[in-house]
C-alpha cells in the first residue's frame, strides 16, 4: 500500500509541475522603464547575488558535513558497545 501511495504522490507532483511549467510559457514579461541614474548598478547586483549564493552554499556544506560526521560517530559508538 505504501508503494502505491508513493507512486501516486510522485505522479501527482509531476503532473502539477508540468501544468505549472506550461502555464509559465503563456505569461508576457515586459521590462520596466529604467532610469540609468537611479538604483543599483547591474554589476553590484550580480556581485550581491553571487555572494549570497556562495555564502548559502558554504553554510549548507558545513551543516551537511557536521551531520555526516555526527552520523559516523554515532555509528562507531554503537558498534563499540
Amino acid at each position: 500500500m505504501h508503494k502505491i501511495l508513493k507512486k501516486l504522490f510522485v505522479s501527482l507532483v509531476s503532473i502539477c509541475f508540468i501544468c505549472l511549467s506550461l502555464s509559465f510559457f503563456t505569461l508576457n514579461v515586459f521590462a520596466a522603464d529604467g532610469n540609468s541614474g537611479k538604483g543599483i548598478s547591474k554589476g553590484l547586483t550580480a556581485f550581491i547575488m553571487i555572494s549570497i549564493f556562495l555564502v548559502t552554499a558554504v553554510i549548507a556544506g558545513l551543516i551537511s558535513f557536521k551531520c555526516k560526521v555526527k552520523k559516523i560517530h554515532n555509528k562507531e559508538d554503537s558498534s563499540d558497545k
